[in-house]
């Protein structure tokens, strides 16, 4: 959704870009230079803000949602840092007297905690009382109580 203005921000920036340069006008290029400057620290800002709304409704469901159980399905590394991978989860969650079922998560995991969160082991989670769908991993209920 947020990627459409951003290409038309892009657009409008070459546009304006290539028509100053074409036509020798400095001040087309100028804003075409300002627009581009603009438009990259709105995404940068917007970006910020999604990661804090994200960090905001994981904490939410740890601190409200129901302790459960689930065993790793899957996991992919999505992205790495120096010492944390982004880890996608895909997990058989056991709610307390209820029926198994799939769900889907992710959360950075210190890279020497990876070779103990394999397919297979179980893990502490807390379920959205609201969405049962979304999960969250706590880092210090999880194997070992390293990741």
């Amino acid at each position: 959704m947020l990627k459409r203005p951003f290409l038309l921000a892009a657009v409008l920036v070459l546009a304006l870009f290539g028509a100053g340069k074409a036509t020798g006008q400095d001040v087309l290029v100028a804003l075409a230079l300002l627009l581009a400057a603009g438009a990259i620290l709105a995404y940068i800002v917007v970006g910020i803000r999604g990661s804090f709304a994200e960090f905001a409704e994981r904490r939410r469901i740890w601190e409200q949602g129901q302790p459960a159980r689930a065993k790793v399905v899957a996991i992919r590394s999505i992205g790495a840092s120096t010492s944390t991978q982004m880890i996608n989860f895909d997990l058989e969650v056991h709610p307390p007297g209820g029926a198994p079922y799939r769900a889907k998560t992710f959360m950075y995991i210190d890279q020497l905690a990876i070779p103990r969160i394999q397919p297979g082991c179980e893990i502490e989670i807390r379920i959205d009382r609201t969405d049962p769908r979304r999960v969250v991993v706590d880092a210090s209920l999880t194997p070992n109580g390293y990741i």
